[in-house]
């Protein structure tokens, strides 16, 4: 965690910035195994919102609709947040959001993070 990132939360996932990365760009990978016991058509959107109070930050990083069933991985991004996004916000969350159900078995989130 070079970046020094706190990972914290129950449900969904909060994200807490270092002060240090305040001035890097920041790019943003997910990927999920799930499960599904139908192949009807089914959306999963990948959100990220800033909880800081008096933050708007609120961003679908991208949207993927899937007709598959059984096991299977989705990825997403990859998605570079840019310095001014991160001011002011101490506190980030993702969400994934979806019109049907299935399983999330397992997810990994990957930031990088660039000097420009």
């Amino acid at each position: 965690n070079q970046l020094g990132l706190t990972i914290s939360g129950s449900g969904n996932t909060i994200i807490s910035p270092s002060l240090d990365i305040s001035g890097q760009y920041v790019e943003i990978y997910a990927n999920f195994f799930v499960n599904s016991t139908n192949s009807n058509s089914k959306t999963i959107a990948l959100d990220i919102s800033g909880l800081s109070s008096g933050s708007s930050f609120n961003e679908t990083i991208d949207v993927r609709s899937i007709s598959k069933q059984g096991s299977y991985y989705i990825t997403f991004g990859p998605h570079i947040f840019t310095p001014e996004q991160w001011a002011g916000t101490s506190e980030f969350v993702i969400t994934a959001n979806t019109t049907d159900t299935f399983n999330i078995n397992k997810y990994k989130l990957m930031f990088k993070s660039y000097f420009m």
